[in-house]
């Protein structure tokens, strides 16, 4: 993978690594951090790829709640893109995701969601814990966060950083329809497609 040591130089140079689990505030993290967009790239990846720089330097990385994530991740492939402060995101093959089954989050779970392997779906479907553990579903980055409670990793980062260190609220999904509330069912296929982002979110938080 290319991506790793064209992005290596700017790790180095800004002291930390970060690793950006999709629809996990990701974007607003590398604009005050490195102040560009970096990419999706897995710890495991970059701990085979640039084993020195990942051993030497501090690293650290976002979880959310698994269906806060789900429906984000449905409402930015509905949508086809998001935006941010001077950058647009978008899905790869966008035309996939305009078809009767996103008609609603419920029928997006049900009759699309289930049916996908989530190890090769696109980046925003995959499981967050593919981000940053290793096969054996150890966590390999020194500090993990949560979006929900984000101002306790911008004084993680701040202080490694020795700077003050701020997350802009950037790559906002463009408008779509999402249900405001979300019935059990659906909610309970969710959790189950995540189950192992829900392991790792009650082992690292209760």
């Amino acid at each position: 993978m290319t991506l790793v040591p064209r992005r290596l130089p700017l790790w180095r140079k800004a002291g930390v690594i970060f690793i950006h689990v999709p629809k996990n505030a990701g974007t607003s993290v590398n604009e005050a951090v490195y102040g560009r967009f970096m990419g999706h790239v897995p710890a495991r990846l970059v701990s085979r790829l640039a084993p020195r720089a990942f051993a030497s330097l501090p690293s650290f990385s976002l979880l959310r709640d698994p269906v806060d994530r789900c429906r984000s991740a449905y409402r930015f492939a509905r949508a086809g893109r998001g935006r941010g402060d001077g950058a647009i995101a978008g899905m790869a093959s966008a035309g996939l995701y305009r078809r009767p089954e996103f008609e609603s989050f419920e029928r997006f779970v049900a009759e699309w969601l289930v049916r996908q392997d989530l190890a090769s779906a696109d980046p925003v479907f995959r499981t967050q814990a593919s981000y940053v553990c290793d096969s054996n579903g150890v966590v390999l980055v020194d500090h993990l966060g949560r979006v929900e409670s984000i101002h306790e990793t911008e004084e993680w980062v701040s202080e490694c950083l020795r700077r003050p260190v701020r997350f802009l609220r950037t790559n906002t999904t463009l408008r779509g329809s999402s249900p405001k509330r979300i019935d059990a069912h659906t909610r309970s296929m969710v959790e189950s497609l995540y189950e192992a982002d829900l392991r790792l979110i009650t082992s690292r938080f209760g």
